[in-house]
């Protein structure tokens, strides 16, 4: 899913069951930050100390998840469906 998932964009859950995402991320300056939003309700602020950091997040049918970041970026996008 990496190559079709991007910063700032709403990804809605469309599969009819909840699903998991896992996301990893990449420091491009050391300290960068990201937020993930599930339905505009932000998780916690996650600093960056290593390359290739991942989170895991539960999105609910329906629902919708965003990422926002600030000197980092996403290396991986994964989706369990």
């Amino acid at each position: 899913m990496t190559a079709s998932r991007t910063t700032g964009v709403n990804y809605t859950n469309t599969t009819g069951k909840p699903i998991e995402v896992v996301i990893g991320m990449g420091a491009t300056v050391i300290g960068g930050t990201y937020q993930v939003l599930i339905n505009n309700a932000g998780q916690a602020i996650t600093s960056i100390y290593s390359h290739g950091q991942t989170t895991s997040y539960i999105v609910p049918s329906g629902s919708f998840i965003r990422v926002e970041v600030n000197g980092t970026a996403i290396n991986s996008w994964r989706e369990l469906r």
